[in-house]
């Protein structure tokens, strides 16, 4: 039974050590943790959380390969997703709710994610009731409120919001761009005519002038469509914690 607990602790304290809600707390604190975490065991492609589904517990990734997919707006053809593996967790909203002094066991917070397994999953569970005892002494210290902010940036709500919030500022550059490229072919066609009305050109110069704008005009909006219009937008280089937008 020592043994057990000491190869849980000795995991644990590791797995904390990804997560920067806690990787700054002592090591007491991180013990009491540490006692309250249970081995749980997932079979390939079980469903751990249904997104605005309950979170009842925080999982900490101690072997195998889940994703984590986030519908997009407010329909479901867009999604994001997110590939977790050994150091990552899930059920990250408890820890907002473990803070919050006015939250109760009767309302646990809502997924914002649906997280799926792809292999045989080995996590070390964290329940909601055992994180927010550990939260309630720590309430009142100085810099709560700095671990709150740091977990939340590293969300995956937060992620998604970023997500959104990138893709939306490049549409709207991409649109400006167009718009300027636009309005300057347009500025140098109505050049051309009014050189053309002016002066003893042919007919054919003045034809060839609107082909030349006309296929500048293409050009700009076969960059637009290639540039706006991507299939994903990938956010992470890196494949073991991608994550893109698909469209």
């Amino acid at each position: 039974m020592d043994l057990r607990k000491d190869t849980i602790r000795h995991l644990g304290l590791d797995l904390f050590k990804n997560c920067p809600a806690f990787d700054k707390w002592d090591t007491q604190l991180l013990d009491a943790m540490c006692d309250s975490l249970k081995p749980v065991i997932y079979t390939e492609e079980s469903y751990i959380f249904q997104e605005s589904g309950t979170v009842d517990a925080m999982l900490f990734i101690a072997r195998g390969r889940l994703m984590r997919l986030t519908s997009y707006g407010a329909t479901t053809e867009a999604f994001l997703y997110r590939y977790l593996g050994y150091g990552d967790f899930c059920g990250e909203e408890l820890i907002g709710w473990a803070f919050d002094p006015h939250s109760s066991s009767i309302k646990l917070p809502s997924s914002v994610a649906t997280v799926q397994s792809l292999s045989k999953v080995l996590a070390l569970v964290l329940k909601a009731d055992d994180l927010k005892l550990i939260a309630s002494q720590l309430r009142h210290l100085h810099g709560i409120h700095h671990v709150r902010n740091t977990f939340r940036f590293y969300s995956g709500q937060w992620r998604r919001w970023a997500a959104c919030y990138i893709q939306a500022s490049w549409r709207r550059y991409c649109k400006m761009k167009l718009k300027k490229s636009l309005e300057e072919q347009n500025g140098r066609l109505q050049d051309a005519l009014a050189k053309a009305g002016t002066s003893s050109s042919s007919l054919g110069d003045t034809i060839e002038c609107l082909i030349l704008c006309y296929q500048c005009t293409i050009s700009c909006t076969v960059l637009w469509c290639a540039k706006a219009c991507k299939d994903c937008l990938f956010l992470n280089s890196n494949p073991e914690s991608r994550v893109a937008l698909i469209l």
